[in-house]
Order: structure tokens, then sequence, then C-alpha cells
């Protein structure tokens, strides 16, 4: 039966929204083999990829929809192997709860420059990161 599957995510099970994230799954197989790469959600495995010995996907944008578990299977005619692994994608996203304007970052910090009376408003604030998420809903008054 396979052995020593695992998942390779890079770079890393972290990581920010708008990097490049691949997810690569290997095993250790003699003959044929199945492996399938998935993302668990609500409950449901949702295929990604199939192939015979190695499966790899690559997003070129991390996006928060990214985050979740994810599972490896590599099976054959012996047996198979499943292993999991949980990706989160951190991001920091400013809306302007008015015109519907969203502004990432990566790190919570935001500049906000050439700012005019038409950019006064309700926004909304909304941190994710691998403890969950949290939103606030703030003013701001330009003069």
């Amino acid at each position: 039966p396979p052995r020593n599957t695992s998942i390779l995510v890079v770079p890393g099970e972290e990581v920010e929204e708008g990097q490049e994230l691949s997810i690569s799954c290997r095993s250790e197989v003699a003959g044929q083999s199945v492996m399938v790469l998935s993302r668990v959600n609500q409950g449901e495995d949702v295929e990604l990829h199939s192939s015979e010995n190695t499966v790899s996907v690559f997003f070129l944008e991390a996006k928060l929809e990214h985050s979740g578990l994810y599972q490896c299977e590599s099976s054959n005619q012996y047996g198979s192997e499943k292993v999991n692994t949980f990706i989160t994608v951190k991001a920091v996203i400013l809306t302007n709860l008015v015109t519907g304007v969203e502004r990432y970052s990566s790190d919570g910090l935001f500049l906000l420059v050439n700012v005019s009376a038409n950019d006064s408003g309700l926004y909304r604030v909304n941190v994710t990161n691998e403890l969950g998420y949290q939103t606030l809903n703030f003013t701001i008054n330009v003069l």
C-alpha cells in the first residue's frame, strides 16, 4: 500500500492574500497508483486534481476562499493512505460600504492619499488569520 503520503504547501500553511500558493501531494508507492487532491468544503470533498503519481494545484494569487482543509489520498490495489492539512489565507480588507470599493493589506496598514469629501462614509475592516476573523464598522469624515 502507499506510505509516507504528504502534502507540501508553498510558501506554507499560512499565506497572505495575493501571494502565490502551491499545493502538492506526494506518496511512496510501487506500481500504478491514483493520487487525489481534494478540498473539504462544508463536509464534502471537492476534487481539485487527480493523477497517477503526483498531483499539484497552483494559485497565482491566494484568496480568502482558498482557506480550508485539504486532503491528499494515494491508493492502489493494495490499499490507500490519506493525509490532511489546513491552509489559512490571512488578509485585512477595508471596504467602503457606500461604494463597495475594497482595499487589501497584508500587514493591516492602509495609507489613504488624495482623499476628498467623496471618500467620507461608512467603512468596514475585516481581519482574517489562523484564529478566525473579526469585523469592525466605522465612519471616515473628510472635511
